[in-house]
């Protein structure tokens, strides 16, 4: 797990198949976005709150992606915090 002072926790990283973004409530991070090694967007979502509402949380199939490097980036009211991401095969 790498969890920055940032507020944002990642994990597992390497992943191949669900990757985990939690971010603390009061960080204001809403939304994510994941670029390929060319800086194509392949996937994007949006962060939730949990029942507590103690954290903005998202979970991330990246199961059917290519193995390879990707840039994650989380962004909102707090800026832009980004991560790369090395996703695998699990085969």
């Amino acid at each position: 797990m790498r969890s920055l002072q940032s507020g944002v926790s990642v994990y597992p990283n390497p992943v191949s198949d669900i990757l985990h973004l939690q971010t603390s409530a009061g960080s204001n991070f809403t939304r994510w976005n994941l670029y390929n090694s060319v800086g194509a967007l392949v996937m994007n979502g949006a962060l939730t709150s949990n029942s507590s509402g103690s954290l903005n949380q998202s979970t991330v199939d990246v199961s059917g992606l290519s193995a390879g490097i990707y840039m994650l980036k989380v962004a909102g009211g707090s800026g832009v915090y980004q991560q790369s991401i090395v996703v695998g095969s699990a085969r």
